[in-house]
């Protein structure tokens, strides 16, 4: 379930959303399925 609506990040080509592990990393699979770059620590 995805508790933000992912267009209010404002992620632009060519930036990157990093995941620090909060969580499930159900924010980050979302930005795979729209083609964003994610970078997990």
């Amino acid at each position: 379930m995805l508790t933000i609506d992912y267009e209010l990040l404002g992620i632009g080509d060519g930036e990157r959303l990093l995941d620090v592990g909060c969580g499930e990393g159900r924010h980050s699979w979302e930005a795979c399925k729209q083609g964003d770059c994610v970078v997990c620590a």
